[in-house]
């Protein structure tokens, strides 16, 4: 069978290399680059054309979410599988949102990634591990607009119009520092890494 060019991305090394070092049991990969950055996880998914890439989600830089985005934008083949402790429904939806083909939990990862490699081999919907199942049943109805409050959407669209902080509190009448706080919750719940992100992510997924 082919192996899978493979980028690990992890900010604990140990794990990085441990799941370098075993993940060949289930899976067949070339692994080709470990790092411990969302943004080294694009660089070099990217530069090696990698075909897989497994990646936790709390990571320096930019996040794992963050990093599907870009990797899923410039090349919508890879796949990307999610392997963290990470269990709020946000996070899980705002993972799938971004492309991820799979979202596996540490502590049992090796079992569900053999199994989410069988559903990615038969084009199937993206696979979550058993645990997270029924909360992602629950949050199937939401999706990323949901997060965003309607105060929080008009700030969205006059950022996204090029308009500055003051501009934005005069309009809306609020402080300045308000405005900011909005921003930054936004920025926050969508785990976005700066407001030309936001206004990305924004445009591409519709959200004003």
């Amino acid at each position: 069978m082919k192996k899978l060019k493979t980028v690990i991305a992890d900010d604990h090394a140990m794990f990085g290399m441990g799941m370098a070092e075993i993940i060949g049991q289930v899976i067949p990969v070339e692994v080709v680059a470990i790092v411990d950055n969302g943004k080294k996880a694009i660089e070099q998914t990217l530069s090696h054309k990698a075909e897989l890439v497994i990646m936790d989600i709390d990571m320096p830089v930019v996040s794992g979410i963050y990093a599907c985005n870009e990797i899923k934008r410039v090349s919508p083949e890879t796949l990307v599988f999610f392997v963290t402790m990470i269990t709020q429904i946000e996070t899980v939806l705002s993972a799938l949102k971004a492309g991820a083909d799979a979202y596996v939990l540490k502590g049992n990862s090796l079992e569900d990634l053999a199994e989410a490699f069988s559903y990615s081999a038969k084009k199937k919907h993206p696979f979550v591990s058993q645990q997270l199942r029924h909360l992602v049943n629950i949050g199937k109805e939401r999706s990323q607009d949901n997060l965003i409050t309607d105060r929080e959407k008009n700030i969205l669209k006059m950022i996204c119009e090029g308009m500055t902080n003051d501009e934005i509190a005069n309009v809306i009448n609020i402080s300045v520092r308000t405005v900011d706080t909005h921003r930054q919750n936004m920025l926050n719940k969508l785990k976005l890494p700066n407001t030309a992100a936001l206004v990305r992510f924004a445009i591409e997924n519709k959200l004003i």
